[in-house]
């Protein structure tokens, strides 16, 4: 079983079926991108993509996006 340590809260892979996705309000800033425990945030043409595969669904984006970006898809 996949399991991630953020913060102190225990995110396990298989309990999630959901992940985030970058709606196009992106005003490609960053904050999200540096923010992200996984790495799965990386900047595409003209905002910030999140690799949904790798997103343990833990809203480090949404908490520091100035603009509400990133959604649960």
């Amino acid at each position: 079983m996949m399991e991630w340590y953020i913060g102190n809260q225990t995110i396990f892979k298989e309990d999630m079926n959901m992940a985030y996705a970058i709606n196009d309000d992106c005003v490609s800033c960053g904050a999200c991108e540096s923010e992200c425990p996984q790495s799965c945030i990386s900047q595409g043409d003209g905002k910030y993509v999140i690799e949904a595969s790798s997103c343990v669904d833990c809203g480090s984006c949404a908490d520091v996006c100035p603009v509400s970006a990133p959604q649960k898809a």
